[in-house]
C-alpha cells in the first residue's frame, strides 16, 4: 500500500471514527431523556394546586402520571383498571383520585420496586393528609411516602401494588439501559475490530 493510499485510509477512518462517537453519544442522550423522571398532571376535576403536586412529583426517581376526575361512574374495579390502563412504560407510577366516590388507585409498572405494603403506605399518606378535602396536601404527602420507600425499596422479584396484581421484579434504570449498553458495546468491539484491520493491511507487504 501506498503512502497516499495509507493516509486517505486512515483519513476514512478518523471520519467514520467521529461519526460512531457522535452516533453513540446521541443513542446514550436519547435514552437518558427517555429514562429521565417525567411528570403527568391531569387534574380534569381541578382540585390540584399543580405546581405544588409537580414539584412533589418530581423528586420521585421514576415517572409519574396524576388524574383526577369527578365524572367516572363504573365501579371501583373499572376505576382501578383504567388507572392501570395508564402505565405507558414499566418504570410509570400511576396517581387516579375519584373525587365523586372518593377512591384512589396507586398502581406502578413492572419495574417499580414497590411491594403492596408500601403502595398501601402510599394510600395510607392521602387519606391521613386529605383534611377538609384538600387534595393537594394529600397527593403531595403521598408522593413523598413513594418517594420515601422507593429509597429503601426491595429488589426481589414479586412485588405487588395497591390494586393490581402486577409483579414488580426490580430492575429500573439498570434495566433499561441494558440494550444501550450492549449497543455500544458491540460498535466498540467493531471499531477495534476495523482498527486491528487496517493496521494489518499498512503494515502489509507492498507498503
Amino acid at each position: 500500500m501506498t503512502t497516499i493510499d495509507s493516509q486517505t485510509v486512515v483519513r476514512g477512518l478518523r471520519k467514520s471514527i467521529l461519526a460512531v462517537g457522535i452516533a453513540l453519544c446521541l443513542l446514550f442522550a436519547t435514552t437518558l431523556m427517555a429514562l429521565a423522571n417525567t411528570v403527568y398532571i391531569g387534574d380534569a376535576a381541578h382540585v390540584l394546586d399543580q405546581n405544588q403536586v409537580k414539584d412533589a412529583a418530581s423528586k420521585l426517581p421514576d415517572p409519574v402520571s396524576i388524574y383526577t376526575t369527578s365524572t367516572f361512574n363504573g365501579t371501583t374495579t373499572q376505576f382501578d383498571q383504567q388507572a392501570r390502563s395508564h402505565i405507558t412504560n414499566p418504570n410509570t407510577i400511576v396517581i387516579a383520585i375519584d373525587t365523586t366516590h372518593h377512591h384512589l388507585a396507586i398502581v406502578g409498572g413492572s419495574n417499580v420496586p414497590l411491594s403492596s405494603s408500601q403502595y398501601q403506605d402510599a394510600v395510607t399518606a392521602f387519606k391521613n393528609n386529605f383534611k377538609g378535602g384538600d387534595y393537594t396536601a394529600a397527593t403531595v404527602a403521598t408522593l413523598n411516602t413513594l418517594r420515601q420507600n422507593l429509597g429503601a425499596a426491595p429488589v426481589a422479584p414479586g412485588n405487588g401494588n395497591n390494586s393490581s396484581s402486577n409483579s414488580n421484579n426490580g430492575g429500573g434504570f439498570f434495566s433499561s439501559l441494558f440494550l444501550p449498553l450492549c449497543c455500544i458495546g458491540l460498535v466498540i468491539l467493531l471499531i477495534v475490530g476495523v482498527l486491528f484491520a487496517v493496521r494489518r493491511r499498512m503494515s502489509g507487504p507492498g507498503r
